[in-house]
């Protein structure tokens, strides 16, 4: 290795990169308390990446959103290009005692990533990775910025417009379009579900992804292990099952096959209202995960091995549903972790209703908490808005021309009326005599039925901030 003295501290560093990593952390430092996401795991992140570099190319950035004009819309996607006046930084200017940066240059805040306020850490971490298997020539990532008004978090990427090998816009520097739809394309022949509409829809999601948690596959049902029920609703059963080969992540275009996760524990869910249902559960699932790419992950579709029943295949999450959490972990969690979670959820319903849906059967067994403080909003199967309006009208007119579809939502609705009364919590009365201390809120009970024999809905608007 060739070396020269640091101007700073005069001891030896590599010439190739001009980089003193010592010197440079304690600069990094002295400016930790002029910035922060509001996230502390991100700071930490970010912090820790700049304090390790070895070279300029290996560091993060908090940059204020402020620092970005020109913003343009990139086409099909929820990106933005924008113009980055100050640069990424290049070196530390021992005379100017600041930064040198490369000045000036359009960049792209990818914003799929909005929603994963406990997830950033984990993304960052996947995207410095790749960034740091490419020439430094190429560096893919610069850091992380946030937009104030809509509360978004965006990764700062190289502007890639067009994938060099094919020409088509590469969404992602982990995933280009345009090359991953031909390879799909080329597998189509080897696999079907054996239902077309279903084909049509994992083929659709396949080649329209932007980032590999936007694709979904047909699962053979040779692929899972350790198959066992874990649950069962009114509307399905659930499963758990040991997952071989793992989730698709990118191409490796060494070996010329697709890179894969760890192998990994998975639920699967089937629906018992038939295959038309079943596919809109699994396209409702899909809208979410087109929103935000922290909803619950979906992997594709699979059969159950007995009954041959179509089962979706998705993320185990660990603590279970609200009733679980709430006996097993809620004791013993902290404010923060239960902030979190609350964070989460609203997040989920955000990007539920971002989609055009609206859940409609929201109760303690459809909300699921998982590690690293994810919550989601699960079972989607009556996300229907249009259809829902209409019955709501007839229901309130006490319309009488009743079709099938609209007799099974009004016998869902009595089934999970059925199933709060008798599993009911204890509800204890508040009285200014009371010794103990008020911790919590009893919200009111809604009735699904009026004295006339029809149903009725309250709504209640509650305006739930980003700044929880």
């Amino acid at each position: 290795m060739t070396s020269i003295l640091c101007e700073e501290c005069e001891q030896d560093i590599d010439t190739t990169t001009g980089w003193c990593t010592p010197c440079n952390a304690k600069h990094f430092e002295n400016n930790f308390p002029n910035w922060t996401s509001d996230n502390a795991e991100i700071d930490e992140f970010i912090r820790n990446s700049q304090i390790t570099a070895k070279r300029h190319e290996y560091v993060f950035e908090w940059v204020d959103y402020s620092k970005f004009t020109l913003l343009q819309k990139v086409e099909f996607s929820r990106n933005n290009k924008a113009y980055w006046e100050e640069g990424h930084l290049l070196r530390w200017d021992v005379r100017a005692n600041e930064w040198f940066r490369h000045v000036g240059q359009w960049v792209k805040l990818v914003t799929n990533y909005s929603a994963e306020k406990h997830l950033g850490p984990r993304v960052l971490k996947l995207e410095s990775e790749f960034s740091k298997s490419n020439p430094p020539s190429k560096r893919l990532i610069y850091g992380i910025t946030r937009n104030p008004v809509t509360k978004e978090y965006a990764v700062i990427e190289s502007l890639m417009d067009r994938c060099l090998s094919c020409g088509q816009e590469w969404m992602s520097p982990r995933w280009c379009r345009g090359c991953n739809t031909s390879l799909f394309k080329s597998e189509r022949s080897n696999w079907t579900s054996g239902n077309s509409e279903i084909d049509a829809f994992i083929y659709e999601t396949q080649t329209t992804a932007e980032f590999p948690e936007q694709v979904l596959e047909w699962l053979p049902e040779t692929q899972f292990t350790e198959f066992k029920q874990i649950g069962k609703g009114g509307f399905g059963r659930v499963f758990k099952a040991y997952w071989e080969k793992g989730r698709i992540c990118k191409w490796d275009s060494i070996t010329n096959k697709w890179e894969r996760s760890e192998p990994m524990w998975v639920a699967l869910k089937s629906v018992e209202k038939g295959d038309e249902s079943f596919i809109e559960e699994v396209k409702a699932m899909y809208q979410c995960l087109k929103i935000n790419l922290g909803s619950l992950d979906c992997y594709g579709i699979t059969r159950d091995p007995v009954t041959q029943d179509y089962l979706i295949v998705m993320r185990f999450v660990e603590y279970g549903d609200l009733r679980a959490y709430l006996s097993s972990t809620f004791a013993t969690s902290s404010w923060k972790d239960r902030l979190d979670r609350l964070w989460s959820l609203s997040i989920d319903l955000r990007s539920l209703h971002r989609s055009g849906l609206v859940h409609r059967d929201l109760h303690g067994g459809n909300v699921l908490f998982g590690n690293n403080r994810r919550s989601f909003i699960a079972d989607l199967g009556l996300t229907f808005l249009e259809k829902w309006s209409i019955i709501l009208s007839k229901e309130t007119s006490n319309y009488d021309d009743d079709d099938d579809d609209e007799v099974n939502i009004r016998n869902q609705f009595k089934l999970a009326e059925l199933e709060r009364q008798k599993n009911p919590f204890p509800v204890v009365p508040f009285s200014e005599s009371n010794s103990r201390p008020l911790t919590s809120r009893l919200l009111p009970t809604i009735t699904l039925h009026t004295s006339a024999g029809g149903y009725q809905t309250i709504q209640y608007d509650l305006e739930i901030s980003d700044d929880l």
